[in-house]
């Protein structure tokens, strides 16, 4: 019995070890584990803190290279506005050499902008002879604290607009410009395409790029052209018209039905002269066909080699939309405009226009749509103009009277006895009877000629540094 209870003691001893060895063993892995998370905590925190400044670093990078981008931005706006203010003398460029440029900062553009500073805003032209269009090249350097990117624009200038011309008609072929008889034109005409006058009195030289004929109806009282005639293709004067002036065509002439030419004719086509009176002397590089019912009081010189080197300009293709962007104000909408009206600086349109009355001051009002002038429009002085250009129509209603300068990329309608002073250019023309145009140089030279340049942006282009 004691053998077997001593055996007993013995196996409880053991067992009671055993329990005390795996006591430790799990304190110890439990202080194992507390300590591989504690570093693993602290590992996290570390890497968030890191990850969260690296993250405000790059967002506070990104928003100075947006800061800076707006800057470089602002600097070819500005030059923008210098151009279309008159600001930046286009004739500097000319005289630039080729790859030659000028630093608009800071002379015309302040350095200093919001956040950021405009470091330089360069600006050259391309090598061209044309006067009208070109193209100019403007690179902006816009700097915000440690980020700084550089813009480079080329920008399309159009010069084309120009309402010192007086009427400038484009008259397409496949539109026509129409004059019903009796109308009237005190101002030089330019014609870009065929037309037809009919007893029609123009007070001003004729230039033409297509066809003109002249009082082709007999029955008519025929036309009365009280300046030079020049142009590019056929010419035919009849029905009684009597031009006060030269001739200068490239092209044939033909006259016929007791038409009257106090000056002489140059042709580089052929030139007859069928029961008509020319008081001066014909030129021709081709023949001089002369019947007996005609007289030519001067000499005749068929076969010459004249050349004529008239250049007749395009007519202008404006961009009216590239307006809106500098806009002093814009609406949306139909407008309708009556009473007494003040006018400045440059308003957009996105709409039709209805007008009348009575303004002052100096404004051009774009239009993106149509323009009808349902009453008289008049300056209330001498020293108030308005320009109108318009997308669509432009009417002048029966009997009305208005005062300004019309750009019309459609066509511009005087209704019966409508009386209309300052400059027209449209592609079209359409007078009713009675009606009648005077250009009125100083409505024009109200306004600088910068005024008319249009302006838009060819490519654009960007570099972060």
């Amino acid at each position: 019995m004691g053998d077997n209870r001593g055996q007993a003691l013995a196996r409880e001893g053991d067992a009671g070890a055993k329990g005390k060895i795996m006591m430790r063993d799990n304190r110890g892995q439990a202080l194992a584990l507390v300590m591989i998370l504690t570093a693993f905590i602290f590992a996290m925190g570390a890497a968030s803190l890191s990850l969260a400044t690296s993250v405000r670093r790059n967002a506070g990078l990104e928003i100075c290279q947006k800061k800076a981008y707006y800057t470089a931005e602002a600097g070819i706006e500005k030059t923008i506005a210098l151009i279309r203010s008159g600001e930046l003398q286009l004739d500097e460029l000319d005289a630039l050499e080729p790859e030659q440029e000028i630093d608009l900062v800071p002379d015309l553009i302040s350095s200093e902008y919001a956040d950021g500073m405009i470091d330089y805003v360069k600006v050259s032209r391309e090598n061209c002879s044309e006067a009208e269009e070109f193209t100019i090249f403007v690179e902006s350097l816009g700097v915000c604290q440690g980020a700084s990117c550089t813009l480079q624009a080329a920008i399309n200038v159009n010069m084309s607009l120009d309402f010192g011309m007086g009427l400038w008609i484009s008259s397409p072929i496949e539109k026509p410009s129409l004059i019903a008889p009796s109308a009237r034109i005190i101002s030089q005409l330019y014609i870009g395409g065929p037309l037809h006058l009919a007893a029609t009195m123009v007070d001003g030289d004729i230039f033409y790029d297509g066809e003109l004929i002249v009082a082709d109806h007999v029955q008519l009282n025929g036309d009365i052209i009280n300046g030079n005639i020049k142009g590019h293709g056929l010419l035919a004067v009849g029905g009684s018209s009597h031009v006060i002036g030269d001739v200068e065509v490239d092209g044939d002439v033909i006259l016929s039905g007791e038409a009257t030419v106090d000056g002489d004719i140059k042709a580089a086509g052929n030139v007859t002269v069928e029961k008509a009176h020319v008081k001066g002397s014909i030129w021709s590089n081709g023949d001089i066909l002369v019947d007996q019912d005609s007289q030519v009081e001067g000499d005749i010189y068929p076969g010459q080699q004249i050349e004529f080197n008239a250049v007749f300009p395009s007519f202008p293709e404006v961009d009216l939309s590239s307006y809106r962007r500098g806009a002093d104000q814009i609406f949306e909408g139909l407008q309708q405009w009556q009473g007494s009206l003040h006018l400045a600086g440059l308003t957009f349109i996105d709409g039709d226009l209805e007008i009348g009355g009575s303004y002052t001051g100096k404004g051009i009002i774009v239009v993106d749509g149509s323009v009808a002038i349902t009453g008289d429009l008049l300056p209330a002085g001498q020293h108030d103009s308005l320009c109108i250009m318009a997308a669509q129509p432009v009417v002048v209603a029966n009997g009305g009277k208005a005062a300004a300068l019309i750009y019309g990329q459609d066509e511009i309608s005087l209704g019966e006895g409508v009386s209309l002073q300052g400059s027209v250019i449209t592609s079209s023309l359409l007078m009713g009877e009675d009606a009648e145009f005077i250009y009125q140089g100083s409505l024009v030279e109200q306004f600088p000629a910068s005024c008319f340049i249009t302006v838009r942006v060819l490519s654009w282009e960007r570099g972060y540094q």
